[in-house]
């Protein structure tokens, strides 16, 4: 099996301990916020996280793989930001939910989504083929039976980092 982390952080700036030394944004909640004398935007956030779900689904596609399987599932607090940052199909995907399911891929980008925004946590599996884990401050991690090298490729050509890792949530 192949694993890799993937962020939008540069590992050139991890220390010894692989600890991310810049003060850049890593949420949802961090729009509107300075960093670096940057004012983080709507449209910043949301090229990074359709980089982020155009990379699980090219990842699905390397895979040949139409759905995964929710697990470990963990519903947050949700509260909406503003109207257009949440579709219906978001809001009812949320409420009904449930361990197990199995969702085809425009879930899962809906469900991804919401996952990097902070409104859930859960792991997306398929067999012993693939997973996909998230972390805390917009750490993504994926792993695969196939090596996966136009999905990577892809990850890195839209400003994504991809690092050889073992997810710590296996």
């Amino acid at each position: 099996m192949f694993s890799w982390r993937i962020t939008k952080y540069n590992p050139v700036y991890r220390d010894e301990f692989d600890k991310y030394t810049c003060n850049e944004w890593t949420s949802f909640s961090d729009i509107g916020k300075t960093f670096n004398e940057y004012k983080v935007t709507k449209m910043d956030y949301i090229i990074v996280e359709d980089a982020y779900i155009d990379t699980i689904v090219a990842f699905m596609s390397s895979n040949d793989i139409k759905s995964l399987k929710v697990v470990g599932i963990e519903k947050c607090k949700f509260t909406k930001m503003e109207d257009d940052f949440y579709s219906e199909k978001m809001i009812n995907l949320y409420h009904n939910l449930k361990e197990n399911d199995i969702l085809n891929v425009e879930e899962i980008k809906i469900l991804a989504r919401m996952i990097l925004r902070e409104d859930l946590w859960c792991k997306l599996e398929h067999d012993n083929i693939m997973y996909i884990h998230f972390g805390y401050d917009y750490y993504m991690y994926i792993c695969s039976w196939r090596l996966c090298k136009k999905a990577i490729k892809g990850a890195i050509n839209m400003g994504l980092f991809v690092e050889e890792y073992e997810s710590p949530y296996k």
